[in-house]
């Protein structure tokens, strides 16, 4: 609505949001190029009584909103004195730490798939329904999907000194499956475990290896998926420690 008694001529048109809290000031800017310095967004030129002679602003009266200091939030002073509510209880959780000689590999460390196609058909899918005896809710890793063929591995920044060390995981999958599982440095293997032959019910593997130099990458666990469509390949319950 136009004031009555506005006087004739051309005006200027801008948008701007104020701030009700801060006595109706302009209080924001928006990302063009249509801006005047104290928060306000020309929209085009318009007459009162008379036509104007263009519609568009002129570029001259426009500035950067990028570098408009008159800007700022006026806070009231009776939300100034609200006190902000006590801060809750909560129990910290005390995060993972490495022992050589109780557990190495990271139970919270995220796993990855990869494929010499680049074709990331492959997936992956956490749950919580292990068999471990004893544990509610054991991690359970799986990749599905079409392996072609494909690599699902665990790494880790750990760098294992010479010593000897126990390898434990369980696994299960389609049945028939063949994979090979690699302790590896990075990604060259360090040890080798026996074929594993996958079947629905969940097995258990455990080996002990001897590693005669320190890694220089980190050690990690890794698992070859032979090339086929429509399998699926789960780990859970995976320890690694160093013997006395």
């Amino acid at each position: 609505m136009v004031p009555a008694g506005l006087a004739t001529g051309e005006y200027l048109v801008a948008l701007a949001i104020l701030d009700r809290q801060g006595g109706l000031t302009p209080s924001a800017r928006f990302a063009c190029v249509n801006y005047v310095t104290g928060g306000w967004h020309p929209l085009g030129v318009v007459g009162v009584g008379c036509a104007p002679a263009r519609t568009e602003p002129d570029a001259a009266l426009f500035a950067s909103p990028a570098f408009d200091n008159t800007l700022a939030y006026k806070v009231p002073e009776r939300l100034l004195v609200v006190k902000p509510p006590p801060v809750p209880k909560f129990t910290p959780v005390e995060p993972w730490k490495m022992d050589l000689h109780r557990e190495i590999l990271n139970p919270y460390r995220y796993w990855d798939i990869i494929d010499g196609h680049l074709k990331f058909a492959a997936q992956r899918r956490v749950t919580y329904d292990g068999p471990v005896p004893g544990v509610a809710g054991a991690k359970v890793i799986t990749a599905f999907g079409e392996f072609c063929p494909s690599t699902f591995w665990y790494t880790s920044n750990v760098k294992l000194p010479p010593g000897r060390y126990q390898l434990s995981f369980r696994y299960k999958g389609t049945d028939g499956l063949r994979i090979q599982c690699d302790l590896i440095d990075g990604w060259p293997p360090v040890a080798s475990c026996p074929v594993l032959r996958v079947t629905p019910a969940w097995q258990r593997e455990q080996l002990e290896v001897t590693i005669t130099t320190a890694l220089k990458r980190g050690v990690g666990l890794r698992f070859s998926l032979p090339q086929g469509v429509g399998r699926e390949f789960s780990v859970t319950d995976y320890h690694l420690r160093q013997l006395e």
